[in-house]
């Protein structure tokens, strides 16, 4: 071991050392914030004047740790603004965040994520981009805006989305009849000409009623859907 590192773990046995004390020592008296935030232990004696307050570690954004002295005995507690949180994506702002366990957090990383098929897209919440694939929408919601009097129909959406976000959700324009929403996007069984273990249903028309895709081979893709 080199000498500097000889030193460094004296160093740190002593502060343990010290600060074992301090919690064994029932004389000992917190008398600064940065005392009280160091120790984190409330019920020490402490005798300083004025509340201590800081963005709490573990959500500076929204709450707030405040340490003071009552009766000579030391008191911690964390403040949150109910402001900050969230009851669903639309609190959040659109392409930037999405509300996870009540709080409005950055949009997820997709890098390990599956590549979509060629031709697909990722799915997104909130405008976050998810790691679901799906063919890329031909209409939108709530307009339906097709062309040559067909109609609009939901495909696939991506997980925990509200559908009628952009890009939340596929969408298939076609003739009406099918009452069943479109399978695009969804997993379909793959002709064994294909050579794929996994297949996701692309370029899917309403023909009498009943919904015919055509097969895409899509082994990484995650699928929140199956076809019938």
């Amino acid at each position: 071991m080199s000498a500097r590192a000889v030193v460094l773990a004296v160093v740190v046995a002593a502060s343990c050392t010290n600060e074992r004390k301090v919690l064994d020592n029932p004389q000992f008296v917190v008398t600064s914030c940065d005392e009280a935030w160091r120790l984190a232990t409330p019920g020490l004696p402490c005798a300083f004047d004025g509340p201590c307050s800081r963005p709490s570690p573990f959500d500076q954004q929204c709450c707030s740790d405040f340490a003071y002295c009552t009766r000579d005995v030391l008191v911690m507690d964390s403040v949150c603004q109910p402001t900050c949180a969230c009851d669903d994506d639309s609190m959040c702002t659109f392409g930037v965040e999405e509300c996870i366990d009540r709080r409005c957090q950055p949009c997820p990383s997709i890098e390990a994520c599956g590549e979509c098929p060629p031709g697909w897209i990722h799915l997104t919440r909130n405008g976050c981009e998810t790691c679901s694939c799906a063919p890329p929408p031909q209409c939108d919601l709530p307009q339906r805006n097709c062309l040559n009097g067909e109609a609009c129909y939901l495909g696939s959406c991506g997980g925990d989305c509200d559908p009628s976000q952009p890009g939340c959700c596929t969408t298939v324009c076609s003739a009406a009849g099918c009452i069943e929403p479109a399978p695009a996007g969804c997993y379909m069984d793959c002709p064994p000409e294909l050579g794929c273990g996994i297949c996701g249903a692309d370029s899917c028309v309403c023909r009498a009623g009943t919904w015919v895709c055509n097969p895409v081979c899509a082994d990484s893709v995650p699928f929140t859907c199956s076809a019938q």
